[in-house]
């Protein structure tokens, strides 16, 4: 129930005021210090997104169904962000049809989530993606004195090769989902792109060993110069999907008991 309230409160429209209140994020919308509303500070937290690229998750309102996708690309000036096309690809139809979706992902451990502006399909080097307005305000709980739930701290390595050149693959998990994952690679002798399938995929999650494929939707490297990729599953057995499925429902229980907010989904 305290969930189910969580998720109906970010789908709510903003109040009628709202808009007095976009340069002051001391008083942001719906009373909350978890919302930014600042334009300077949602910019350079969609710039973290792009600078460190996480897999998010897309959901529509009363659907059930959740879908993957990445930010691509952010334009200040215009003030749009560029989203990658989602799997699976009924998530594209909902778009376009504009059905009120929220994008969530996790940025240093931290929870984020956004409802999704005026979402239009275009042509992105060559890609389908969408073109999408900032959102009035990102929901974005930074408490520095509650612990964080790092999956890159639970040290998960990954192995797999990569289906274009037969090279072998190798990493960390920084971030996973029921539908993907997000890998820090310790090498890329595999020269790993967007697009590339990996292959013969394993990581050990609870003493359980998962075999999968992985379909790469983005591959960037960071600031420090290391190599993240993040890409969906495929070919996941039944019985490996449960496993994942209770894995990460476990975590994010975790994370709802240590950051204590009626806010969190």
């Amino acid at each position: 129930m305290l969930m189910f309230k969580t998720i109906k409160k970010i789908f709510l429209p903003d109040p009628p005021h709202a808009s007095t209140r976009q340069n002051n994020d001391q008083k942001p919308t719906c009373g909350s210090p978890n919302f930014l509303t600042d334009l300077y500070r949602i910019n350079k937290l969609l710039l973290n997104l792009v600078e460190h690229p996480q897999l998010c998750t897309v959901t529509f309102e009363d659907k059930k169904q959740s879908f993957s996708t990445s930010i691509l690309e952010i334009n200040p000036e215009t003030k749009t962000i560029i989203l990658d096309e989602m799997h699976p690809a009924q998530g594209n139809d909902l778009l376009k049809q504009q059905t009120k979706g929220k994008l969530s992902t996790h940025l240093d451990g931290i929870h984020l989530a956004f409802i999704l502006e005026q979402p239009s399909e275009f042509n992105y080097q060559g890609i389908k993606a969408y073109r999408i307005k900032y959102p009035k305000r990102i929901y974005y709980p930074q408490r520095r004195n509650s612990p964080r739930v790092r999956i890159k701290s639970l040290h998960i390595p990954f192995a797999g090769i990569c289906h274009r050149n037969q090279a072998s693959a190798g990493g960390v998990v920084y971030d996973l989902s029921r539908t993907g994952a997000g890998l820090t690679l310790t090498n890329n002798h595999a020269r790993i792109q967007r697009g590339d399938r990996i292959k013969n995929c394993h990581i050990h999650i609870d003493d359980h060993r998962l075999h999968f494929d992985l379909n790469i939707g983005f591959a960037k490297k960071d600031r420090h110069g290391k190599t993240n990729i993040g890409g969906f599953f495929e070919n996941l057995s039944n019985r490996d999907q449960n496993k994942l499925s209770t894995f990460v429902a476990q975590l994010e229980r975790k994370h709802i008991r240590t950051n204590k907010t009626d806010e969190i989904f």
